[in-house]
């Protein structure tokens, strides 16, 4: 990392849409896609807890500029002392409390841009990930942040039937505030064990309830500044 210091966010469920994935992409996101020769898509749907690397960015005073890393699609199968790169064409989009970062060498933004991610050995026992591109600034102040990235991948073929890859298409919700009264019951509810049917079938239940509750909350605080 070249003496730089760097946190990852926390990753509290990922989701992927195994049928009608498709169904999922907004307007917004095909007229992106038809821009790129893509013939399938992969659509996922990842909530971060960023409130830790939020404080942690404040006390380093530091902006609240993060990477978005697509290595782990990009090298599923990397092993132990093993290195790769690829050049990947990327574009975010549906943004919510995020903004591009301007005159930022390698940010992204609401058109493709290309970008390299690397995987490579340090000193002979590290993996480190790299470079330091994929940048977004997403406002700290925010409870809930969201946007959408497309990662359209170079030409090739995959798997056992040998199949053209598809472009990675992803929902990113970052709860940027866990720890008070009005967001910590909704990071609570992604914790769970039981990936039976009955149990998942709870876990989202506990999901949305926490989400009500949340909103309740919040919807409390703000009463009183909205009718003075």
């Amino acid at each position: 990392n070249d003496g730089q210091e760097y946190r990852l966010a926390t990753v509290l469920s990922a989701l992927r849409f195994d049928r009608d994935g498709h169904s999922k992409v907004s307007e917004e996101g095909f007229q992106l896609l038809m821009r790129r020769d893509v013939q399938d898509v992969q659509v996922m749907e990842v909530t971060y807890d960023v409130h830790n690397l939020r404080d942690w960015a404040h006390s380093k005073g530091r902006p609240t500029q993060w990477n978005v890393l697509f290595h782990p699609w990009l090298f599923p199968d990397i092993q132990f002392r093993e290195e790769g790169s690829q050049q990947v064409d990327v574009v975010v989009y549906g943004l919510h409390g995020v903004t591009v970062v301007p005159q930022c060498p390698g940010a992204l933004k609401p058109a493709f841009v290309k970008l390299e991610q690397w995987v490579v050995m340090k000193d002979g026992i590290y993996m480190s990930m790299g470079p330091d591109v994929g940048r977004i600034a997403v406002s700290p102040t925010h409870p809930v942040a969201w946007f959408w990235s497309i990662c359209v991948p170079p030409p090739g073929k995959i798997g056992v039937d040998d199949e053209p890859r598809p472009a990675l298409v992803t929902k990113h919700i970052l709860l940027m505030d866990t720890r008070t009264k009005i967001m910590h019951s909704l990071a609570d509810a992604f914790t769970f064990s039981d990936v039976s049917v009955q149990g998942v079938l709870a876990h989202l239940q506990a999901v949305l309830t926490a989400q009500q509750q949340c909103t309740e909350r919040l919807s409390r605080l703000m009463a009183p500044l909205l009718t003075e």
